[in-house]
């Protein structure tokens, strides 16, 4: 499973790049929120792991273009417990969501859950 991952703090990147690795996924990591976009529609992934914050701007607008440039699944890392207006941007845009700072194993799970329920969704099609 393969997975690109965009956070524009490095520290933060760079750990759930190796923690996302040692459970056996093939991880691409991006400070930049432009050239994560880019990268999807260069290569395949199957799914786009994108902060809900970037320097670069909102991850939820970065999210949305890959999800209609791209046709890629997105799962939106929040930093905490949505409000309202994540909740909706999160809706109107199809987005996965998870805490930023759940356990590695919780990320997993749901990147897993995800992209399994993506490919047997494509497979119904």
């Amino acid at each position: 499973m393969k997975v690109l991952l965009c956070d524009s703090d490095a520290k933060m990147l760079e750990m759930m790049k190796k923690y996302l690795e040692w459970y056996g996924l093939t991880v691409s990591a991006l400070l930049s929120g432009a050239e994560a976009v880019t990268k999807c529609k260069q290569e395949n992934f199957d799914l786009f792991l994108c902060s809900a914050w970037l320097e670069s701007g909102s991850g939820y607008e970065v999210g949305r273009r890959v999800r209609l440039e791209a046709k890629l699944p997105v799962m939106i890392l929040i930093p905490e417990v949505p409000n309202y207006e994540e909740f909706r941007k999160i809706g109107e845009n199809g987005f996965y969501y998870i805490m930023k700072y759940k356990s590695p194993d919780q990320i997993y799970s749901k990147i897993v859950s995800i992209i399994e329920k993506e490919r047997s969704a494509a497979i119904q099609k």
